[in-house]
């Protein structure tokens, strides 16, 4: 899709649970707001395979994106989920 949006949701597991994650409840919501949404939702150790198309990065402040970044040439917008970031 041309104009498509691509939104990458970084996700954390604390002791190998997910402690920060969208539920498939969530993406759907996101994904019905228009057909141009694709949504992937990986573990930070992972997001290397989704970055190159990536628009979006929807983070938690407390994971360091700084190399990640690097590599998401599309990159318009990182959004955190978390206050005081800056």
């Amino acid at each position: 899709m041309a104009n498509s949006i691509n939104i990458l949701i970084l996700a954390k597991k604390d002791d190998g649970l997910f402690k920060y994650r969208f539920t498939d409840r969530h993406i759907e919501m996101l994904k019905n707001i228009s057909p141009a949404i694709n949504i992937s939702q990986a573990e930070f150790a992972e997001a290397g395979q989704h970055l190159s198309g990536t628009d979006i990065i929807v983070t938690w402040s407390s994971l360091d994106i700084k190399q990640l970044v690097k590599f998401a040439q599309n990159l318009k917008w990182i959004h955190s989920l978390c206050a005081g970031v800056d």
